[in-house]
Protein backbone atom coordinates (compact mmCIF):
# COMPACT_ATOMS: atom_id res chain seq x y z
CA UNK A 1 0.00 0.00 0.00
CA UNK A 2 1.21 3.47 -0.85
CA UNK A 3 1.01 6.02 1.97
CA UNK A 4 1.52 9.72 1.21
CA UNK A 5 2.26 12.25 3.96
CA UNK A 6 1.93 15.98 3.27
CA UNK A 7 4.14 18.32 5.32
CA UNK A 8 3.96 22.06 4.46
CA UNK A 9 7.38 23.71 4.70
CA UNK A 10 9.13 27.07 4.19
CA UNK A 11 7.59 30.56 4.22
CA UNK A 12 6.05 29.62 0.85
CA UNK A 13 3.86 26.87 2.44
CA UNK A 14 5.20 24.34 -0.04
CA UNK A 15 3.74 20.84 0.24
CA UNK A 16 6.75 18.62 0.85
CA UNK A 17 5.78 14.97 0.99
CA UNK A 18 6.94 11.56 2.09
CA UNK A 19 5.84 8.61 -0.04
CA UNK A 20 6.03 5.30 1.83
CA UNK A 21 5.30 1.93 0.25
CA UNK A 22 4.58 -0.54 3.03
CA UNK A 23 5.13 -3.81 1.14
CA UNK A 24 8.82 -3.19 0.49
CA UNK A 25 9.23 -0.47 3.14
CA UNK A 26 10.50 2.05 0.62
CA UNK A 27 10.41 5.78 1.41
CA UNK A 28 10.90 8.82 -0.81
CA UNK A 29 11.10 12.41 0.42
CA UNK A 30 9.61 14.70 -2.22
CA UNK A 31 10.64 18.36 -2.53
CA UNK A 32 12.41 19.05 0.78
CA UNK A 33 12.44 22.82 0.35
CA UNK A 34 13.29 23.54 3.97
CA UNK A 35 12.18 22.86 7.56
CA UNK A 36 14.02 19.56 7.25
CA UNK A 37 13.48 18.64 10.90
CA UNK A 38 9.73 18.45 10.27
CA UNK A 39 10.34 15.90 7.53
CA UNK A 40 12.70 13.85 9.69
CA UNK A 41 10.19 13.88 12.53
CA UNK A 42 7.70 12.09 10.27
CA UNK A 43 10.38 9.83 8.82
CA UNK A 44 11.33 8.53 12.27
CA UNK A 45 7.84 7.08 12.64
CA UNK A 46 8.20 4.91 9.51
CA UNK A 47 9.95 1.55 9.45
CA UNK A 48 11.66 2.16 6.12
CA UNK A 49 14.47 0.07 4.65
CA UNK A 50 15.34 2.27 1.67
CA UNK A 51 15.24 6.05 1.29
CA UNK A 52 15.56 8.46 -1.63
CA UNK A 53 14.95 12.17 -2.27
CA UNK A 54 13.02 13.30 -5.34
CA UNK A 55 12.58 16.79 -6.80
CA UNK A 56 9.69 17.79 -9.02
CA UNK A 57 11.82 20.88 -9.82
CA UNK A 58 14.50 23.02 -8.21
CA UNK A 59 12.87 26.28 -7.22
CA UNK A 60 14.01 27.31 -3.74
CA UNK A 61 10.80 26.29 -1.95
CA UNK A 62 11.07 22.76 -3.36
CA UNK A 63 14.81 22.14 -3.31
CA UNK A 64 16.39 24.57 -0.84
CA UNK A 65 16.70 21.94 1.91
CA UNK A 66 18.14 19.09 -0.15
CA UNK A 67 21.72 19.51 1.08
CA UNK A 68 20.67 19.68 4.73
CA UNK A 69 18.34 16.73 4.27
CA UNK A 70 21.09 14.57 2.79
CA UNK A 71 23.50 15.48 5.61
CA UNK A 72 21.02 14.83 8.41
CA UNK A 73 19.86 11.54 6.91
CA UNK A 74 23.48 10.37 6.76
CA UNK A 75 24.15 11.47 10.34
CA UNK A 76 21.01 9.98 11.88
CA UNK A 77 20.28 6.90 9.77
CA UNK A 78 23.71 6.22 8.24
CA UNK A 79 22.12 6.19 4.78
CA UNK A 80 23.49 7.81 1.64
CA UNK A 81 20.12 8.73 0.12
CA UNK A 82 20.10 9.10 -3.67
CA UNK A 83 18.85 12.36 -5.18
CA UNK A 84 16.44 11.96 -8.10
CA UNK A 85 15.64 14.82 -10.47
CA UNK A 86 15.42 15.95 -14.09
CA UNK A 87 18.64 16.37 -16.05
CA UNK A 88 18.35 20.15 -16.52
CA UNK A 89 20.85 21.62 -14.01
CA UNK A 90 20.14 25.34 -14.33
CA UNK A 91 17.99 25.86 -11.22
CA UNK A 92 19.85 23.51 -8.86
CA UNK A 93 22.89 25.79 -8.96
CA UNK A 94 20.95 29.02 -8.35
CA UNK A 95 19.12 28.29 -5.09
CA UNK A 96 21.30 30.59 -2.99
CA UNK A 97 20.77 33.34 -5.57
CA UNK A 98 17.03 32.67 -5.39
CA UNK A 99 17.21 33.02 -1.60
CA UNK A 100 18.76 36.49 -1.88
CA UNK A 101 16.05 37.59 -4.31
CA UNK A 102 13.39 36.63 -1.73
CA UNK A 103 15.29 38.13 1.20
CA UNK A 104 16.05 34.71 2.68
CA UNK A 105 19.28 33.32 4.11
CA UNK A 106 21.67 32.03 1.47
CA UNK A 107 23.18 29.86 4.22
CA UNK A 108 19.88 28.26 5.19
CA UNK A 109 18.89 27.52 1.57
CA UNK A 110 21.74 25.78 -0.24
CA UNK A 111 22.30 24.95 -3.90
CA UNK A 112 21.27 21.37 -4.61
CA UNK A 113 23.80 18.76 -5.76
CA UNK A 114 23.48 16.98 -9.06
CA UNK A 115 21.20 13.91 -8.98
CA UNK A 116 22.45 10.36 -8.89
CA UNK A 117 19.31 9.28 -10.75
CA UNK A 118 17.91 11.31 -13.66
CA UNK A 119 14.27 11.10 -14.71
CA UNK A 120 12.79 12.36 -17.96
CA UNK A 121 9.84 12.06 -20.31
CA UNK A 122 8.40 8.55 -20.45
CA UNK A 123 10.59 7.07 -17.72
CA UNK A 124 9.19 4.74 -15.08
CA UNK A 125 9.83 5.37 -11.39
CA UNK A 126 9.13 2.83 -8.67
CA UNK A 127 8.60 3.14 -4.93
CA UNK A 128 8.56 -0.42 -3.72
CA UNK A 129 5.68 -2.09 -5.52
CA UNK A 130 4.16 1.22 -6.70
CA UNK A 131 5.06 2.35 -10.22
CA UNK A 132 4.79 5.82 -11.71
CA UNK A 133 5.02 7.22 -15.23
CA UNK A 134 7.21 10.31 -15.50
CA UNK A 135 6.34 13.31 -17.67
CA UNK A 136 8.55 16.29 -18.33
CA UNK A 137 6.27 19.31 -17.96
CA UNK A 138 8.21 22.57 -18.43
CA UNK A 139 6.50 25.95 -18.43
CA UNK A 140 6.66 26.74 -14.73
CA UNK A 141 10.27 25.58 -14.50
CA UNK A 142 12.54 24.11 -17.18
CA UNK A 143 13.31 20.99 -15.10
CA UNK A 144 9.77 20.22 -13.92
CA UNK A 145 8.58 16.62 -13.90
CA UNK A 146 5.32 15.04 -12.75
CA UNK A 147 4.69 11.43 -11.67
CA UNK A 148 1.47 9.51 -12.28
CA UNK A 149 0.86 6.50 -10.04
CA UNK A 150 -1.77 4.24 -11.62
CA UNK A 151 -2.67 2.59 -8.32
CA UNK A 152 -6.14 1.33 -7.31
CA UNK A 153 -5.93 3.08 -3.95
CA UNK A 154 -3.60 4.90 -1.59
CA UNK A 155 -3.67 6.42 1.89
CA UNK A 156 -3.39 10.21 2.11
CA UNK A 157 -2.15 11.63 5.42
CA UNK A 158 -2.82 15.33 6.04
CA UNK A 159 -3.06 17.22 9.34
CA UNK A 160 -2.56 13.97 11.28
CA UNK A 161 -5.63 12.47 9.59
CA UNK A 162 -5.54 9.50 7.22
CA UNK A 163 -7.94 8.86 4.34
CA UNK A 164 -8.10 5.80 2.10
CA UNK A 165 -8.51 7.10 -1.45
CA UNK A 166 -9.60 4.70 -4.18
CA UNK A 167 -8.13 6.45 -7.21
CA UNK A 168 -4.84 6.92 -9.02
CA UNK A 169 -2.66 9.85 -7.97
CA UNK A 170 -0.59 12.49 -9.74
CA UNK A 171 2.36 14.21 -8.08
CA UNK A 172 1.93 17.52 -9.89
CA UNK A 173 4.37 19.87 -8.19
CA UNK A 174 3.72 23.42 -9.36
CA UNK A 175 2.19 22.61 -12.75
CA UNK A 176 -1.48 22.37 -11.81
CA UNK A 177 -3.34 23.71 -8.78
CA UNK A 178 -6.93 23.68 -7.56
CA UNK A 179 -8.42 26.40 -9.77
CA UNK A 180 -5.09 27.64 -11.03
CA UNK A 181 -1.76 26.75 -12.70
CA UNK A 182 1.89 27.36 -11.89
CA UNK A 183 3.26 30.87 -12.29
CA UNK A 184 5.19 31.45 -15.49
CA UNK A 185 6.90 34.79 -14.79
CA UNK A 186 10.07 33.26 -13.33
CA UNK A 187 13.21 32.59 -15.42
CA UNK A 188 12.56 29.74 -17.84
CA UNK A 189 8.78 30.04 -17.49
CA UNK A 190 6.32 30.14 -20.38
CA UNK A 191 2.53 30.28 -20.20
CA UNK A 192 1.95 28.75 -23.68
CA UNK A 193 4.38 25.91 -22.95
CA UNK A 194 2.84 25.15 -19.56
CA UNK A 195 -0.74 25.19 -20.87
CA UNK A 196 0.20 22.94 -23.79
CA UNK A 197 1.88 20.44 -21.47
CA UNK A 198 -1.00 20.44 -18.98
CA UNK A 199 -3.52 19.77 -21.74
CA UNK A 200 -1.49 17.13 -23.54
CA UNK A 201 0.09 15.29 -20.59
CA UNK A 202 -2.06 15.85 -17.49
CA UNK A 203 -5.66 16.38 -18.59
CA UNK A 204 -5.54 13.10 -20.53
CA UNK A 205 -5.26 11.18 -17.25
CA UNK A 206 -8.36 9.52 -15.72
CA UNK A 207 -10.75 12.13 -14.37
CA UNK A 208 -10.76 10.61 -10.88
CA UNK A 209 -6.98 11.03 -10.61
CA UNK A 210 -6.13 12.87 -7.38
CA UNK A 211 -3.79 15.78 -8.09
CA UNK A 212 -1.29 16.47 -5.30
CA UNK A 213 -0.28 20.10 -5.75
CA UNK A 214 2.92 21.82 -4.66
CA UNK A 215 0.87 24.43 -2.78
CA UNK A 216 -2.67 24.40 -1.47
CA UNK A 217 -5.25 21.61 -1.44
CA UNK A 218 -5.44 18.53 -3.61
CA UNK A 219 -7.86 18.40 -6.51
CA UNK A 220 -8.78 15.98 -9.32
CA UNK A 221 -8.19 15.99 -13.05
CA UNK A 222 -11.93 16.03 -13.70
CA UNK A 223 -12.47 19.02 -11.42
CA UNK A 224 -9.78 21.03 -13.18
CA UNK A 225 -10.98 20.07 -16.66
CA UNK A 226 -14.45 21.38 -15.83
CA UNK A 227 -13.79 24.42 -13.65
CA UNK A 228 -10.17 25.65 -13.85
CA UNK A 229 -10.47 29.08 -15.54
CA UNK A 230 -7.02 28.75 -17.16
CA UNK A 231 -8.05 25.56 -18.95
CA UNK A 232 -11.40 26.53 -20.44
CA UNK A 233 -11.85 27.12 -24.17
Amino acid sequence: MLHIYTIPVTPFSQNARIFFETEQKSAVIVDPGGDVDLLLERLRKLEFESLQILLTHAHIDHAGGVGECLRKIKAEFNIDASLIAHSDPILRGTIQRQAKLYGLSAEEYQNAPEPEIVLGEGDEFTIGAAKAKVNWVPGHAPDHITLFFDVPEFVLHEDEEAELVKAPVLLAGDTLFAGSIGRTDLPGGSMPVLLKNIREKLLVLPEDTVVLCGHGPATTIGEEKRFNPFLQG
